[in-house]
């Protein structure tokens, strides 16, 4: 997990996604949480992470690639 994960070079952030067993998000900006839940495949929607309340966060179980 990492704040600003938009920032990190393109490389590093594949890196960091492909190898994770698991990835989670707390709230965020809707391009920000995009990139997580796009891993998530359809399993959660980038609003719902995006609009997530003060100290949640999502981590889906199963589903997804």
């Amino acid at each position: 997990m990492t704040q600003l994960l938009q920032r990190v070079t393109t490389a590093t952030r594949e890196s960091l996604i492909q190898n994770a067993s698991a990835i989670s998000s707390t709230a965020g900006a809707m391009d920000a949480v995009s990139i997580v839940t796009k891993e998530w495949g359809g399993v959660i929607e980038p609003a719902e992470v995006a609009d997530l309340p003060r100290f949640h966060q999502a981590l889906p179980r199963g589903g997804g690639p």
